[in-house]
Formats: structure tokens, sequence, C-alpha cells
């Protein structure tokens, strides 16, 4: 009897030891603080980007090679939209300020008619070929607008060359 307890109680110690060991041996976890990251305000204008891209490059309403769609001139009724959100299916309408300090950095302001994954999407332009983003953003808080000009296809993408952008009453 006696040589079974002294069995069962080496194997308690061994347990022991070996849970103790295992407890030791673990990894360790450790906070490292956060390395601080310089923030770079981005210092480009849309014209800057624009006079890289094809869009830039566009005369006399000529896209250069590439074949294009005319339609003529009718008025469009639709909303402001930031791009962006519609691909992450957020079609909420944002505030005039939040949309002119994206259309200042060049954001991807667009003119939507219809409603939701119905909705047709069209980039505004100016009629001497310059992007309309920071004069659609101005209507960002109208419900609805008209832009009157005619649309042009370029490689299926809509596009509306804009002679007038009004507030619709």
């Amino acid at each position: 009897m006696f040589y079974k307890i002294e069995i069962m109680a080496k194997l308690i110690f061994l347990i022991l030891i070996t849970f103790a060991f295992l407890i030791g041996c673990g990894e360790q976890k450790r906070d490292y603080p956060a390395k601080e990251k310089e923030i770079i305000e981005d210092t480009l204008t849309a014209n800057e980007i624009i006079k890289d891209t094809l869009i830039g490059q566009m005369k006399d309403n000529s896209f250069l090679s590439i074949s294009k769609q005319e339609k003529d001139k009718k008025y469009y009724k639709g909303r402001v939209v930031y791009l962006s959100n519609i691909f992450i299916d957020n079609y909420a309408p944002m505030e005039k300020e939040m949309m002119k300090l994206l259309a200042s950095k060049g954001a991807p302001i667009v003119f939507m008619t219809g409603e939701g994954v119905n909705g047709v999407i069209y980039f505004v332009f100016n009629t001497d070929n310059q992007p309309a983003v920071k004069m659609l953003a101005e209507y960002a808080d109208s419900k609805e607008v008209s832009i009157y000009g005619k649309m042009v296809m370029l490689n299926d993408l809509r596009i509306l060359v804009a002679d007038r952008i009004e507030r619709v009453k």
C-alpha cells in the first residue's frame, strides 16, 4: 500500500512540474507601442491629376482615337452623389460642406438618375471638357438637380457634357 501511495505522489509531482513548465514556457503577450505615422496632406489638385489622363487631353470634344456615341442635348434629372459611397451601397445624401471638401481633393463626385441599384451614373464635365466636380458639389444639398447637356458614351462610361446645372424646385 505504501508503494502505491509513493507512486501516486510521484505522478502528481510529475504532473505539477509538467504543468508549471508548460505555463512558464507559454508565449507571453507583450504590448508594443504603435509607431506614430506621419500624416502627409495630399497636395495634388484635381486639375493636376487630370492633366495626366486621357480626359485631360480632350480638345474640341475629341476623345483622341476612342470611339464615342453622342446623344442630342436634353435635360437629365437626378442628384449629386459621391461615387465611393455607391460602391458600398450607401445611397444616402451627403452634406454640402463635405462634398465641397471632397471636390477640392479631386474625389469622384458624379450625377445619378434613378434610385439605388437601378440608378444610372454619369460623370459630368463642363463644355470646356473639365470635370464639373466642384460645380456638382455646390448642388449636393438639393434633393433633385437638372443638368442640360449632351450625353457621350466613352468605353461604356456615361459622360454628361453640361451646358447648365440647376436646382429643381
